[in-house]
C-alpha cells in the first residue's frame, strides 16, 4: 500500500512556492496514472485501488495479479 506520510518539515514555514513544489512532486505516479479511465480497478481480476501498474502493458494490477506479471 502506498504510504503517503510525509517527512517533517525543516524549511521554514513561508516558503509557499517550495512547499507547493514539493506537494507536486510527492504526489504519487501511480494516483495520476490511476485518474485515467480505465484504471481505477485491477485489470486482471477487477479489484478497486489497484497499487502496481506495468508500464509495459500499460495496465493497473493489484498486489496478486502484479506477480503474475513479474
Amino acid at each position: 500500500k502506498l504510504d503517503k506520510k510525509s517527512s517533517p518539515s525543516t524549511g521554514s514555514l513561508d516558503s509557499g512556492n517550495e512547499s507547493k513544489e514539493k506537494l507536486l512532486k510527492g504526489e504519487s505516479a501511480l494516483q495520476r496514472v490511476q485518474c485515467i479511465p480505465g484504471n481505477a480497478s485491477c485489470c486482471d481480476c477487477g479489484l478497486a485501488d489497484p497499487r502496481w501498474a506495468s508500464i509495459n502493458l500499460g495496465i493497473t494490477l493489484c498486489i496478486e495479479c502484479s506477480g503474475i506479471h513479474r
